[in-house]
């Protein structure tokens, strides 16, 4: 077997493998011709569509001979239609190409993507210097959209939840009741209302979205919702972990009050705010809870490392389940990607071996139910609410953007480049 790395082919001599969750196994791969690639695999691959369509090949006449670790890439060149004007500390230009191969006009010739802070965010917007965002506007609504609703638009399609991931390397985090119990004691109705109220809906506690990812839910989980708070069941897991509520306070045998720290990168303030209502539903069971800011350089070294107590981040939905799952619950990516808790199962790893030979969506939901089964009854870690792609953009200028009416891409300019490009390629003049 080959696993895909990050140059052509043959794999064997590929000096940088992909991580985990991108990398995939194939037995042979060819170019029949000049525009088309074939790649064998000795059992079904549908689950892996996620990972082989996301994997972007780049041309072996340039980095045949090049370090992809160590090479800069001073003067890049793709077959988009842009090309790199001008990079300075404060902002990247790009300019249209006036030989792009798929269209000889492109309707925006210049695009510029200064740096901007989270203060400078919404100023930038009100004032019209910034036509397109990205960020996470807090309640953008009112900040932005009716400042001007004839032009000020904000779209946030689910495209993942947010999750309280535990680190099962600590004690008491590796009690599946302690996890339980935190997961019990969660608010989730009142998370929705912290930063964006009305642009995000509460997780099933499977960890899947029931709006966006419901053809996946198995029959049995459909109703696993727990919006409100369930401090008396929390209390009853607690008291199965050793801890009994005192004078308010959760304590053990010892009479030691449970506490522990959320980690939350400190530049994002409303991500802190976020967590600290977090921390306040879980003191009302008695937990002692604290959110600790940490630079965001210092972040991945302290989730890779395991250095923390519990942390709230991000996981994402593909078009299957199966690399929500694999990035989550996969052995393999402990400390990356968004297994931040450093989840281990055997049982975990079987199944997605299993599921990733999967060749329809019957079997592949079959498999799905088995993972729901693991978020359900272990609590790897537990699910809070949906996370959108933020995007805010000014249509006095130029029009065409996508919308919930018309979601022909990804919306926010991070989106990645497929996205971005078609957005850009999509915009014309709101004038003449």
């Amino acid at each position: 077997m080959s696993t895909v790395c990050r140059s052509t082919p043959p794999p064997a001599r590929c000096p940088n493998k992909l991580p985990p969750t991108w990398a995939f196994d194939f037995s042979k791969a060819s170019a029949p011709d000049d525009h088309t690639v074939e790649i064998t695999f000795d059992k079904p691959a549908y689950s892996k569509i996620d990972s082989i369509g996301g994997t972007t090949p780049v041309p072996e006449k340039i980095w045949k001979k090049k370090d992809g670790a160590k090479d800069t890439n001073p003067n890049p060149v793709g077959s988009g239609p842009y090309k790199l004007k001008q990079y300075t500390p404060q902002q990247l230009t790009f300019e249209a190409r006036d030989n792009y191969w798929k269209q000889k006009n492109v309707p925006v010739k210049t695009v510029k993507a200064p740096i901007v802070t989270q203060a400078s965010e919404v100023p930038k917007l009100l004032s019209g210097e910034l036509d397109w965002s990205g960020a996470v506007v807090p309640d953008v609504k009112k900040q932005y959209i009716d400042r001007d609703p004839k032009n000020h638009h904000a779209w946030y399609p689910t495209y993942g939840g947010q999750f309280l991931f535990f680190n099962h390397t600590k004690k008491p985090f590796d009690d599946v009741h302690v996890r339980k119990a935190l997961s019990l004691a969660v608010d989730r109705s009142q998370l929705l209302n912290v930063t964006n109220p009305g642009m995000f809906n509460t997780l099933n506690l499977t960890g899947l979205d029931s709006k966006t990812q419901g053809k996946w839910i198995a029959d049995e989980y459909k109703d696993a919702e727990q919006p409100k708070a369930e401090l008396t069941k929390s209390l009853a897991e607690f008291k199965k972990a050793g801890y009994t509520k005192k004078n308010g306070k959760l304590v053990d045998g010892g009479g030691k009050q449970l506490s522990f720290s959320i980690m939350e990168v400190q530049e994002w303030g409303d991500a802190v705010q976020f967590d600290k209502v977090v921390a306040s539903q879980l003191q009302k069971a008695g937990v002692d809870v604290e959110v600790k800011p940490i630079a965001a350089a210092q972040i991945d070294a302290k989730r890779k490392s395991g250095d923390f107590d519990v942390t709230i981040g991000g996981g994402i939905y593909y078009s299957t389940p199966y690399n929500f799952f694999k990035d989550m619950l996969y052995s393999e990516n402990a400390g990356i990607w968004t297994n931040y808790g450093h989840y281990k199962s055997k049982k975990a790893d079987a199944l997605l071996k299993d599921m990733a030979s999967a060749n329809d969506d019957a079997t592949i939901k079959k498999y799905s139910a088995e993972f729901e089964k693991i978020m359900v009854d272990d609590v790897p870690a537990a699910p809070l609410i949906t996370i959108g792609v933020s995007s805010e953009y000014n249509s006095k200028n130029w029009t065409g953007w996508p919308s919930a009416k018309k979601p022909y891409a990804q919306p926010a300019p991070w989106g990645g480049g497929v996205d971005a490009m078609s957005i850009l390629l999509n915009l014309r003049p709101a004038k003449g």
